[in-house]
């Protein structure tokens, strides 16, 4: 699955497209520090990305995303606020 997204960095955010899987990789791979940064590029991303991310992180099957899930999702807009949550029922509902 190849989609487009910004990269964030710590200083700021780099206009520099990258592929859906590098941006899955941030979110897997954040840490405090650039937890921030990382939101506010996704949320000057393309809808139809985040879409396409969501999905992914919800066919990963790990919990692990929820904790960042929520921090993204109290900074969002209601649309993206509820596929975000969406994405979050499906990881709780993982057995």
């Amino acid at each position: 699955m190849i989609f487009w997204g910004y990269k964030s960095i710590s200083n700021g955010l780099n206009l520099r497209k990258v592929g859906g899987n590098e941006l899955y990789n941030h979110i897997l791979n954040v840490n405090e520090n650039i937890c921030d940064d990382l939101i506010e590029g996704l949320r000057l991303t393309n809808r139809e990305v985040v879409k396409l991310l969501l999905l992914k992180i919800q066919g990963s099957k790990n919990i692990g995303f929820i904790r960042f899930l929520r921090k993204w999702e109290v900074v969002e807009v209601k649309k993206v606020r509820q596929m975000i949550n969406g994405a979050i029922n499906k990881l709780k509902s993982v057995d």
